[in-house]
């Protein structure tokens, strides 16, 4: 038996110049923090040895993802990969900013609503479900609106914004968060760093 779902999804416009599709909604905010990676320190032998070069620790993508989130990088990669552009890392700072947000809604009744805009805001992609989902439908919910972009004269037909933040070529980390409504819905919000969806752009 299949189970048919309401869903309802809203994105942002990092409105920062002159456009690319202008979703509804105001940009979400939060600073990033940049964390220097200490190198690691060469150790002393006893005996004579060749010089060796001090090792430095390379930064690693998080495999945060936990939960119902397991599969989200991986599914906005795929859609990534299909315009050629450079994939997303997931980012636990911005999972946990997304999560607090998510949680937020939840505690209002699931509204669909985005953070207020600041100066340093972040692309943000929100998703109601009237019952349990999974992430690959609710990231092929947005890419869904692909349909209606047309790549030639950067515009869509209704609304593509969710698209088009997803494959924002400036875009690099992603992190997302979920939470349970009254009654059995999930609301889920994505945060993207940095924000896509700068009017007068193109996303690739």
């Amino acid at each position: 038996m299949q189970l048919r779902l309401a869903v309802l999804a809203a994105s942002l416009c990092a409105c920062k110049s002159t456009g690319a599709p202008a979703p509804s909604g105001a940009p979400a905010a939060m600073p990033s923090r940049a964390r220097a990676t200490p190198a690691a320190p060469s150790r002393a032998r006893a005996t004579p040895a060749p010089r060796e070069r001090p090792r430095v620790a390379t930064p690693r993508p998080s495999t945060g993802e936990s939960g119902k989130l397991v599969g989200l990088t991986d599914a906005h990669n795929r859609v990534r990969s299909e315009v050629g552009v450079a994939p997303l890392v997931w980012s636990d700072e911005l999972a946990r900013w997304a999560g607090a947000w998510a949680s937020r809604l939840a505690s209002k009744g699931c509204e669909l609503t985005h953070r207020p805009a600041r100066a340093d805001d972040y692309g943000e992609n929100i998703f109601w479900s009237s019952g349990p989902t999974t992430a690959g439908l609710v990231v092929a919910q947005w890419a869904g609106e692909r349909s209606g972009y047309h790549h030639a004269t950067n515009a869509c037909d209704g609304v593509c914004g969710h698209f088009t933040q997803i494959v924002w070529r400036a875009s690099k980390r992603l992190g997302c968060g979920a939470a349970s409504c009254a009654g059995g819905g999930e609301i889920w919000v994505c945060n993207y760093d940095p924000p896509g969806n700068v009017m007068g752009q193109s996303p690739y």
